[in-house]
């Protein structure tokens, strides 16, 4: 990869897609044990698939994109802060540190 901006844009795609799963739907019409274990949710640009069991995601790549068969890519979680800064660094050394990270000036845990 190597345009930088496909991290940030992988990101919020899982952060759209959480938020919409979490207040998006209209739960009154939602029937227990209706969903399947995979969830799939497509925007205009992305396609993101979730495992509701293990929480782990992929991204889809078709053939356009990818210029073989399409596939899924797996989206990495980051679950500590300390996970989330070291890819920031990473994010800012690739795009020469004139980039800000979507967590500056958040608090601090």
């Amino acid at each position: 990869m190597t345009n930088p901006r496909f991290g940030y844009v992988m990101v919020a795609g899982a952060v759209l897609l959480c938020s919409w799963t979490l207040f998006g739907q209209d739960r009154s019409q939602m029937q227990i044990g209706a969903t399947g274990r995979y969830v799939v949710t497509a925007s205009a640009s992305t396609v993101i698939m979730v495992d509701s069991v293990s929480g782990k995601s992929w991204s889809y790549a078709d053939s356009a994109a990818t210029g073989t068969s399409p596939v899924w890519i797996p989206i990495e979680r980051l679950d500590d802060r300390d996970a989330v800064d070291k890819w920031a660094r990473q994010v800012q050394e690739k795009s020469g540190g004139n980039r800000r990270t979507y967590h500056e000036g958040a608090p601090s845990r």
